[in-house]
């Protein structure tokens, strides 16, 4: 959760126990590969409402669900500007939508990684059990090398 991405941290974007639990999960498993994959989804949360990436300084998460309240209100409001009375309620509901946003571009990622990789892994796998079987027929044979 504290991986740190444009705008902020994985934890600034992920706040649910749905989203934390997936997010854990492919930490986990993968941590090298859930950093670069959670700083790609961040940004290409940004870049889904409009921002420039190119400058990962200046990306800035309040900006981000400023941003994607205005979009959800005008969507619902035929076009019309946020009213201040009702921002937050909409700033909440953007929280929300970016959490979603991020935490499908992830699940997209990882899925994307272990279609390529998955020939691979089973082939490593393949290998450890064969030499787990290996020592332990060995050992049958020849349990004083033990």
């Amino acid at each position: 959760m504290s991986t740190a991405v444009a705008g902020g941290t994985v934890a600034h974007f992920v706040t649910s126990n749905r989203g934390k639990a997936y997010i854990n999960d492919w930490y986990n498993h993968l941590p090298a590969n859930a950093k670069a994959d959670f700083k790609s989804a961040a940004l290409d949360v940004y870049s889904k409402h409009g921002f420039d990436t190119s400058d990962q300084k200046e990306l800035n998460r309040d900006q981000l669900v400023d941003q994607v309240a205005r979009e959800m209100y005008a969507k619902n409001n035929s076009g019309a500007q946020i009213l201040a009375d009702r921002m937050d309620e909409y700033k909440n509901l953007a929280k929300n939508q970016i959490e979603e946003e991020f935490i499908q571009k992830t699940k997209q990622l990882r899925m994307e990684y272990f279609k390529e990789n998955a020939p691979k892994r089973i082939s490593e796998m393949e290998n450890r059990y064969n030499h787990i079987e290996q020592y332990f027929l060995q050992q049958k044979r020849n349990p004083e090398t033990a």
